[in-house]
């Protein structure tokens, strides 16, 4: 394994972890998290997103079930477009809302590291 793979290793673990963390900590209310159904409330009620369950499942999805993916390495390249979906998502609900509530730089770090697993060698 060279110095580069064992780099590229790296990032997609801990960005992998990161991410599914994240979303686990929305999806089953760990760590102090706000459960699906208070993730759902928060979209339609603070950010003005309807319906509020099925973004609410497409941001969650994403992190959770993508950043697994990524950090074991399954399909990384469509792992790694599954986990933008998370960021993405919350891109969306800014721009449609004008909100600066759930921006964060683990939402920036997460899509820049995504496109770097998705650029070609």
């Amino acid at each position: 394994m060279s110095e580069t793979d064992a780099g590229l290793f790296l990032i997609r673990v801990t960005a992998g972890l990161l991410m599914a963390g994240h979303g686990a900590q929305k999806l089953l209310g760990w760590w102090g998290g706000s459960s699906m159904a208070g993730w759902a409330r928060d979209l339609e009620q603070k950010q003005g997103i309807r319906p509020g369950w099925l973004w609410a499942w497409v941001s969650v999805g994403g992190q959770f079930f993508g950043g697994i993916a990524l950090a074991a390495g399954l399909l990384t390249p469509i792992a790694a477009t599954i986990a933008l979906v998370a960021p993405m998502t919350v891109v969306v609900i800014q721009k449609h809302s004008r909100s600066e509530e759930h921006t964060s730089e683990l939402q920036s770090l997460a899509y820049l590291v995504c496109r770097l697993l998705l650029e070609k060698k």
